[in-house]
């Protein structure tokens, strides 16, 4: 007697930055999808960065409502760890096109920028790890002339006690701290 066993092999899914156009100093978004989760997804981390920050920077993230918690931790470079956890089985068997973060977007200069996945970890329902394959986004800044950074002063006074203020432009990429 003959048997056979036919092994179907599961495609893996693909997690993909969006891409998006924007004029040099404004901010846009950039969707980070996943094309679909045959066996729903448990949670997730990766870490997100643009490899020109010349030319567009992220500078934060917004998380879909399915992700009960989630942390995004900015780090060098420009560079965010993006964690999610889908506590009330949000994203379930069979869900496609499922939004895991939005990333806001600064333009500081003309150009492109890719906008990367690293460090990719799904899980599934079961807790299993999901094989997907990541794929980077473009974001093209054009039109307009170059930001050049404001050589303008500011003088601040300060008062006795707590003080709170804020400045009157954006500031230049690498200048939005300063040391006090």
């Amino acid at each position: 007697m003959l048997t056979g066993v036919v092994i179907s092999g599961v495609q893996g899914a693909t997690v993909s930055a969006g891409s998006a156009t924007l004029s040099p100093g404004n901010a846009g978004t950039v969707h980070i999808m996943l094309d679909s989760a045959s066996t729903g997804i448990s949670g997730y981390q990766m870490t997100v960065q643009s490899d020109n920050a010349a030319v567009v920077s992220v500078t934060g993230v917004t998380f879909p409502s399915w992700a009960a918690l989630s942390e995004a931790v900015p780090g060098d470079g420009g560079s965010y760890a993006l964690r999610a956890i889908d506590l009330n089985s949000g994203v379930e068997a069979g869900a496609t096109e499922v939004t895991l973060a939005t990333l806001t977007v600064q333009a500081t200069g003309s150009g492109t920028a890719q906008i990367t996945i690293q460090n990719l970890q799904i899980d599934d329902d079961a807790g299993n790890p999901l094989q997907a394959e990541a794929k980077s986004g473009t974001v093209t800044v054009s039109g307009g002339a170059p930001l050049e950074p404001s050589t303008q002063e500011i003088t601040v006074t300060l008062q006795t006690g707590w003080n709170l203020f804020n400045i009157p432009m954006q500031p230049a990429a690498g200048f939005e701290y300063a040391e006090i």
